[in-house]
């Protein structure tokens, strides 16, 4: 990548979170995640920034002006969100000026390690317990779950695994 478009959009998106409170909070949030994203929807971003649904819409189709994502429309069920093109937690840390690149985990100070799980997409907010499950004699399941995992929970799993077969 040309290194003078990686320093303009990382300039960009340090005038949005010094600038606007909505980029700030996001910023902040993207910069903390435990593990990478490859798509953030808006009515999550806006969940966990508090902030109303439209600033968030707002804010994600600045993001796509710069040049960090491509907004995908939501269809047949599926939400509006944003499909990031660079590290969701390099840019968060670049807004906040903790590194210097967006392709690499370079730091200002040097100090951090290197981004791990880069193509993990389930945030890791809790512990998870794995399960296995014998489906055949020659078929061993195993499935990560949340240590909390809800009745309701199960269910939603529940649900989703009836829409597998092929039948």
């Amino acid at each position: 990548m040309n290194a003078n478009l990686e320093v303009e959009k990382i300039n960009q998106i340090q005038y949005l979170n010094a600038h606007d409170e909505v980029a700030r909070l996001f910023f902040a949030w993207a910069a903390s995640r435990q593990n990478e994203s490859t798509e953030t929807t808006i009515k999550r971003a806006h969940t966990v920034c508090h902030v109303e649904y439209w600033q968030m819409r707002e804010l994600f189709q600045r993001l796509c002006e710069i040049g960090l994502a491509t907004y995908v429309t939501g269809r047949r069920g599926h939400e509006s969100r944003l499909r990031w093109l660079y590290s969701l937690r390099l840019i968060g840390k670049a807004a906040n000026m903790e590194v210097t690149s967006l392709t690499d985990n370079t730091t200002a100070d040097a100090e951090e390690e290197p981004l791990e799980n880069a193509a993990l997409i389930v945030e890791k907010s809790e512990a998870f317990i794995d399960h296995g499950y014998k489906l055949r004699p020659e078929c061993d399941i195993k499935v990560r779950l949340p240590a909390n995992l809800s009745s309701k929970e199960a269910e939603r799993v529940a649900a989703w695994i009836r829409t597998l077969p092929f039948e």
